[in-house]
């Protein structure tokens, strides 16, 4: 079978690609570090090339641990320690030789250093800019002008994607977007993937008691403080210890909070953990205590390894993902209380893997794939009627 005048390759092996030749989809990106916009760019960059699809990766940086999950099928074009100028001329010249019928934009400021790198092209390139967060005063200056120029921005791609309805309501209510403009697609899982690592030789600390897990950057809006609180509430109740599992600027902090209470002998922090899959599955539940979640990977991620979940009810994808309530338990952000009640009725109730894992089937990657090939197929086809 022929694409695009490219053999069609199985997975993992390389499709050599002549520079004469138009790549099916390309990512644009940063870099491969660890956050889950990054990791979804790579599980649906892989998941294209497995169908016989060419694709490319644009990033500024070739460096991250989610580099080691991309196929070897995808072409990677790294830019370097050239600054924003430099990476938008080398950029133009990669579109100029890649000639990608389709691109998916996102992250920092990417969607702008595209936007003046495409400027003038000879050929059309459909483009999508795809939004992964909510808006966080912390964001870096380029972060942030997606959010301040959002109407703009978003008009002068082809189409919009939102992770969550939450984060599209956020647009729409905070920056001005056109509701219909965005098209809501959430993140993937790749299932078999996840299989895979979750019975691999696990790293970290040998937990011989039951526990509780919940993993995340330490940063405020993680407020791991309410989830650390709240398991002091209920700590002389159940046996369990609680694991968190991450590094950040609050660390030292939480590391106080967990002393002060008593906690220290049923506390753990192991730290940032490439491969966490493996303390997930044996965990009794998986707990989220976010104050915002733009989606919520993890909360996905658990249910395909059958765990139960706990979440705050927050702003963001989680509600959508545990269906308000019918695949795991939610309760209100900031309160240790309900936060505590949350976590004991999750551990008092029957882990019903085999639902959980049906329901996580709604995320897979080949289903969020289908999406995001529908998203673009439309606009080509709307660019063709003009």
């Amino acid at each position: 079978m022929r694409i695009h005048g490219r053999s069609a390759s199985h997975r993992g092996a390389r499709i050599v690609t002549q520079w004469g030749d138009r790549f099916d989809y390309a990512f644009y990106v940063p870099s491969f570090i660890g956050g889950g916009a990054e990791r979804n760019c790579v599980l649906l960059a892989n998941e294209l090339c497995a169908r016989g699809l060419s694709v490319c990766f644009f990033v500024d940086r070739d460096e991250g641990p989610n580099r080691g999950l991309l196929s070897e099928a995808v072409s990677v074009h790294s830019f370097g320690e050239t600054g924003h100028f430099g990476h938008i001329m080398r950029l133009r010249s990669a579109l100029l030789k890649c000639r990608p019928r389709v691109i998916y934009v996102q992250i920092g400021l990417s969607p702008v250093k595209y936007l003046a790198a495409s400027f003038l092209l000879p050929e059309a390139t459909t483009s999508v800019v795809v939004y992964h967060g909510l808006y966080d005063k912390a964001l870096r200056p380029g972060g942030k002008l997606n959010y301040w120029f959002a109407p703009l921005i978003t008009g002068l791609f082809d189409s919009v994607v939102a992770v969550s309805n939450g984060l599209r309501e956020h647009l729409v209510s905070k920056f001005g977007v056109k509701a219909g403009d965005v098209k809501v697609i959430h993140n993937p899982v790749d299932i078999d993937m996840l299989d895979r690592m979750s019975i691999a030789q696990a790293s970290g600390p040998r937990l011989a008691q039951p526990y509780l897990v919940s993993l995340g950057r330490m940063v405020p809006q993680k407020d791991f403080a309410t989830l650390i609180e709240a398991f002091s509430l209920i700590a002389g109740r159940v046996p369990h210890e609680l694991v968190i599992l991450g590094e950040g600027p609050l660390k030292g902090s939480l590391v106080e909070q967990v002393e002060r209470l008593g906690l220290a002998n049923r506390v753990v922090f192991p730290g940032y953990i490439e491969n966490p899959f493996p303390i997930v599955r044996r965990a009794d539940a998986l707990v989220l205590s976010s104050v915002s979640e733009a989606f919520g990977n993890v909360l996905v991620e658990a249910l395909v390894l059958g765990v139960r979940v706990v979440a705050t009810d927050c702003p963001g994808g989680p509600r959508e993902i545990l269906g308000h309530g019918e695949w795991g338990w939610l309760c209100p952000p900031r309160n240790p209380q309900r936060l505590a009640d949350a976590m004991l009725k999750a551990l008092d109730s029957p882990a019903d893997a085999e639902r959980f894992r049906r329901r996580s089937m709604d995320f897979s990657v080949s289903r969020i794939a289908d999406e995001y090939v529908a998203v673009a197929e439309k606009c080509g086809h709307a660019r063709g009627r003009r």
